[in-house]
């Protein structure tokens, strides 16, 4: 499947992280995540010149993707790096440059998104383990920053529940309310 078919491909489903995830992963706990960007058609690349800012920047050039990711970067950064770009890549966000194009960063929403995206791919619920959930070890067992963890801590939670329960993890929890037939009028 070419690059330009998985642009987007996630933009309906409800729940995108686990769609991509039963999709593009491999076996294996962390989530190996070059696999899923050659499933993708994305090249990484190292680069010196990401000097600011995120670790790592996904990036379309005269029709093909690539992974730019900073030297010397720790690995539980470039991790969480290259599942947030390719949130914003499956999800279809919208693109800001030239002839070098980039996901517009100035989007909160969409970089909401992302970050939804990529906690629920590098950690899906099926792999929590019961009881409380402790920064330190999923830090450790899913290889990705401990503050980025502690930030999703309780998406995470809410998510491991609805997994238990049957309910839709990637959607957003609302409360029953009465139909309008069943109200006095």
């Amino acid at each position: 499947m070419s690059a330009s078919s998985y642009y987007g491909r996630y933009t309906c489903c409800e729940d995108a992280a686990q769609a991509a995830y039963q999709e593009l992963s491999s076996p294996g706990i962390p989530i190996p995540l070059l696999p899923v960007l050659k499933r993708c058609g994305v090249q990484p690349v190292l680069s010196s010149s990401l000097t600011q800012g995120a670790a790592g920047c996904l990036y379309l050039h005269e029709g093909r993707w690539y992974m730019a990711l900073r030297s010397g970067t720790p690995v539980d950064e470039q991790r969480l790096s290259i599942a947030e770009e390719m949130g914003h890549f499956l999800l279809g966000h919208p693109m800001c440059g030239g002839q070098i194009r980039c996901f517009d960063r100035s989007l909160s929403g969409p970089r909401q998104a992302s970050e939804r995206f990529a906690v629920r791919f590098l950690i899906p619920a099926c792999q929590l383990p019961e009881g409380p959930l402790s920064p330190d070890f999923l830090a450790g067992r899913f290889v990705v920053p401990r503050l980025f963890l502690l930030s999703h801590l309780s998406l995470l939670t809410s998510d491991r529940e609805r997994a238990r329960t049957g309910t839709n993890p990637g959607k957003p929890h609302t409360m029953e309310t009465e139909s309008p037939d069943t109200v006095p009028g």
